[in-house]
């Protein structure tokens, strides 16, 4: 089921001028690349490549702010994290070692000579 989360170009604006964008998208849960095109085809201007890895004082100043008041939406895939519950170990001692009597796949790793 798709959820749809809408943000004024302002608050994308803010968002991005304070984090990443990739930080931002995992967030809403998108990928960095289509929160980036979103930003520029709503005239969001976002921080370059390399802007937080520079030091405060040497990154550029923040443009204004953008004009327009269209909402830009995505549609994010909903996923409900549900608490599975945990399969209970076969052995109560955690001291314990299970060691198994039989190789499932003794050549699944060969090592390059």
């Amino acid at each position: 089921m798709y959820v749809e989360k809408s943000f004024t170009p302002q608050q994308l604006f803010e968002m991005g001028w304070e984090r990443p964008v990739l930080i931002i998208a995992k967030e809403i849960g998108v990928s960095d690349v289509g929160l980036s095109k979103a930003c520029r085809k709503a005239g969001v201007t976002l921080p370059t490549r390399g802007h937080w890895a520079k030091l405060e004082s040497k990154r550029p100043k923040r443009p204004k702010l953008p004009v327009s008041t269209i909402p830009i939406t995505f549609h994010v895939l909903d996923i409900q994290k549900t608490d599975k519950p945990k399969p209970e170990s076969p052995v109560k001692d955690p001291s314990t070692l299970i060691v198994p009597t039989e190789l499932v796949n003794p050549q699944a790793y060969i090592p390059f000579a």
